[in-house]
């Protein structure tokens, strides 16, 4: 679980390049936040294959590899995203509902 603030109006994208290792787990972001960093990616490509928006959306949040469960956990945001209507798959790409 994580925890925002209440008055929070938009949720920041941090880069944690600069951060240790250890620290550096995709499993640390919450998936609003995660979530951010693609609408950021997709917004700026207008479409994208999902791949693309995955490893840039990775790059923004500060790191540099795509490993499975980076894969899958982003996957999984996109997935929900789609369903809850703000992101819009067609033919392989990605677009901003």
């Amino acid at each position: 679980d994580f925890l925002w603030r209440p008055d929070a109006s938009e949720i920041v994208v941090r880069d944690r390049s600069s951060l240790d290792a250890a620290s550096r787990n995709l499993q640390l972001v919450a998936p609003q936040e995660i979530r951010a960093a693609l609408k950021q990616v997709v917004n700026s490509a207008f479409s994208i294959r999902k791949d693309d928006a995955l490893s840039a959306s990775l790059e923004l949040l500060g790191f540099q590899r795509v490993t499975a469960t980076a894969r899958e956990l982003i996957s999984r945001v996109v997935e929900e995203s789609i369903q809850q209507g703000e992101f819009i798959e067609l033919n392989g790409l990605l677009k901003l509902a």
